[in-house]
């Protein structure tokens, strides 16, 4: 049966599809349009925070100084540097591309625990990462998949390439420290300290180089808001928090496969939005891979 975690990890992989239309027209560096989601991101997850400890009366904070700790290494690691190389990604690949490469953030964590804590390494699960790679090969060669990129920062394939697998080995080490440091502490209160570190050291960053304030005077114009502040509600906001009562509500390797099905969501998305239609070549490609990494998740765990 359908429960209350698998349809909210289904949510949270169709709006991360949608808020990355959004943010692939955000005229910004990829480390601005970072720092500009955190700091609105930050703004909605503390009134957030702030209504439910009202309703509820509970303490609004709740982490121990480790757990804080383990939490502040995985907003810097997975939010400051991995949330800032996908987003470049995006820019340079398009949205159900570098969606594909952020989905495959489960297999570095297999593999991490492969290297450095001795887990055994199914056969079905290296099945599983070959077909993710062989996957992303089919999508990448694909000359329709070519078209959906923004053209707004463009750059090489390949670093676009890199830079969504180095966004993604990120975003796991960064998943992996958030799961560590959010034992005793809720998803929202564990996604603020995130969020908080990913602003705080992107302003450090931005202020020593000199570009803070034209960061901030571009960021905030009307024009760069409209596409800014959905694509923080739908991705960052209600991204973040549905995919925490996923982790919640139902068992981890189904909310895991549910949340790396967002590629599939990003299909319809973008024929619904852009009018543009995928090729079975570009579809054969986005299934093998989200039903490799689907196989990774399951099998491992």
């Amino acid at each position: 049966m359908v429960g209350i975690g698998e349809v909210a990890a289904l949510t949270a992989a169709l709006l991360w599809s949608i808020s990355s239309l959004f943010w692939r027209h955000v005229k910004l560096s990829a480390g601005a349009m970072n720092l500009s989601k955190n700091v609105l991101g930050l703004g909605l997850m503390l009134l957030h925070l702030g209504v439910l400890t009202a309703v509820t009366h509970e303490p609004a904070f709740k982490a121990s100084a480790s757990s804080v700790g383990l939490l502040v290494l995985s907003g810097l690691v997975g939010v400051a540097i991995g949330d800032t190389l996908f987003l470049r990604s995006l820019q340079i690949l398009g949205p159900r591309i570098s969606l594909m490469m952020a989905t495959t953030s489960p297999i570095f964590s297999v593999v991490l625990g492969w290297i450095f804590l001795r887990e055994q390494l199914l056969i079905i699960v290296m099945v599983g990462i070959l077909l993710t790679v062989a996957g992303l090969v089919i999508v990448l060669t694909d000359r329709a998949a070519a078209k959906e990129a923004p053209n707004v920062y463009p750059g090489k394939v390949a670093a676009g390439v890199w830079c969504g697998i180095a966004g993604a080995f990120c975003q796991s080490v960064g998943g992996v420290l958030s799961r560590a440091g959010s034992q005793d502490c809720s998803g929202l209160e564990a996604a603020i300290y995130r969020v908080t570190v990913g602003m705080v050291v992107l302003i450090i960053f931005y202020q020593y180089h000199g570009k803070l304030r034209s960061i901030v005077a571009s960021a905030f114009r009307f024009d760069m808001m409209r596409l800014l502040l959905p694509a923080t509600v739908l991705g960052t906001w209600m991204g973040i928090w549905l995919c925490q009562v996923a982790y919640k509500n139902s068992d981890v390797a189904i909310a895991q496969t549910l949340l790396s099905t967002c590629p599939l969501f990003a299909v319809p998305v973008i024929w619904f939005w852009d009018g543009q239609r995928l090729s079975v070549h570009g579809f054969i490609g986005t299934l093998i891979a989200v039903s490799g990494v689907a196989m990774v998740i399951w099998f491992s765990s």
